[in-house]
């Protein structure tokens, strides 16, 4: 989280931001991909919402130019932070979420709200609370919606998860130790070597 957090002040860009670049740079570097696209599901207010008190959520579809002759791992960082300051996204298309890479911002609250504080999602499954619960894995795979889905959540103020679940056929082992390798160097060029190539 440090040096996540170093990068952060740097370079002006929000933690979340940073997080999406990271699962950006994987994807592109595993897949071999010069455009990465992406389905985002975030707490953003657009349009007359803007007004209203309330949780407001909306669907994104992103494009991530990472062109392999030139792209850096900041040019990566800085055209993703382009592309949601200036809201450059697309109209979602529900028609091809099944075939998306979904991407489910959870931000923490840190407020206190009349004596309630939200609590992270995995504290709650479908029976209610699991805080101080033992966690087991059950004996089958969890269903997957997508092929390829990111969820980006904020645990703690100091806390972020990248987690990524993945249909086994069209992402093998193989291609998650690649993805994982390059969500890792990219954290590490953006502290120490910013302008790597995003592509190796």
């Amino acid at each position: 989280f440090e040096l996540l957090s170093l990068c952060s002040s740097r370079y002006a860009i929000p933690l979340d931001y940073l997080m999406l670049t990271l699962a950006v740079l994987g994807v592109a570097s595993a897949s071999d991909l010069e455009r990465v696209e992406m389905t985002l599901y975030v707490p953003m207010r657009d349009g007359e919402e803007v007004s209203m008190v309330g949780l407001f959520a909306d669907w994104r579809d992103i494009t991530v130019a990472v062109p392999r002759e030139r792209s850096t791992v900041l040019g990566v960082a800085l055209e993703v932070a382009d592309i949601l300051r200036k809201r450059r996204w697309q109209a979602f298309d529900a028609l091809r979420k099944p075939d998306r890479t979904v991407v489910n911002f959870m931000p923490l609250d840190p407020q206190n709200r009349g004596g309630f504080r939200q609590l992270q999602d995995g504290l709650w499954a479908g029976s209610g609370d699991t805080l101080g619960k033992a966690k087991r894995r059950g004996e089958t795979l969890d269903k997957i919606l997508q092929p390829l889905g990111f969820d980006l959540i904020q645990e703690h103020t100091s806390s972020w998860w990248l987690v990524a679940k993945m249909e086994y056929r069209s992402y093998p082992p193989p291609w998650t130790r690649r993805f994982a390798h390059a969500v890792r160097e990219g954290l590490l060029d953006l502290a120490l070597d910013p302008l790597a190539a995003a592509h190796r």
